[in-house]
């Protein structure tokens, strides 16, 4: 039962720095640069770096945690939204399901495909278990919403399965509740799951963007 938190930079590679520099133009000073983390989320937004992961994207041996970093900022920024912990968030977030088992929640021995099995775990479940459970469903409402709309509507289409404002709604919902939860505080999240609740539907514009123009996943 991982949380997902905003960590991408503490995940980068020799790899992902190698590609900075290069992009950059190298040098002892930009070297100097990265080692400051406040410079390194500022040199970041440079948009050779994008443009140097579009430019040559079957050689790249760079982690998924630059990759989607780029790609989530560039987007987020593109829809105002500046947060760069947002952006970091939504990264790991993308790199946790694209594992296909985290499709299922999966409690202790017990796996849960649908909201109603997840919510009927919450009134005995203990904080820990609550708070990972409300995330979870946050994220994966965020996920379907923003990269398969089209899979939720087929389905709904087809048998009735629940619609995307249906899932929005409890996307929304899941944020604003974990957002309070004082594990929130634990993993440094309560501001960026406040922040996805706010702009829940931007969000996964943008996401719709980021998958249509560098991910083409097959629906």
């Amino acid at each position: 039962m991982n949380v997902v938190q905003p960590n991408c930079r503490i995940q980068f590679t020799r790899e992902d720095f190698a590609l900075i520099r290069n992009a950059l133009g190298g040098g002892r000073g930009l070297e100097q640069l990265l080692q400051d983390d406040e410079t390194l989320r500022d040199l970041l937004d440079d948009p050779h770096l994008v443009n140097a992961i579009q430019d040559n994207p079957a050689q790249l041996n760079i982690s998924a945690h630059l990759y989607f970093y780029l790609l989530t900022r560039k987007v987020l920024r593109e829809a105002h939204l500046p947060n760069r912990d947002v952006a970091e968030y939504l990264a790991e977030m993308l790199i946790y399901f694209a594992d296909a088992r985290h499709l299922k929640w999966q409690v202790a021995s017990q796996s849960c495909e649908y909201f109603h099995e997840m919510l009927q775990l919450l009134p005995v479940a203990d904080a820990e278990t609550a708070f990972r459970t409300w995330t979870y469903m946050g994220n994966y409402a965020l996920f379907m919403v923003g990269v398969f709309p089209e899979r939720i509507q087929h389905r709904a289409s087809r048998t009735g399965a629940p619609s995307v404002r249906f899932y929005a709604g409890v996307g929304m919902n899941s944020y604003r509740v974990a957002s309070k939860h004082r594990l929130a505080a634990k993993y440094a999240v309560g501001e960026v799951l406040a922040g996805l609740a706010a702009n829940f539907e931007p969000v996964c514009q943008a996401l719709r963007r980021l998958t249509e123009q560098y991910l083409c996943l097959a629906v």
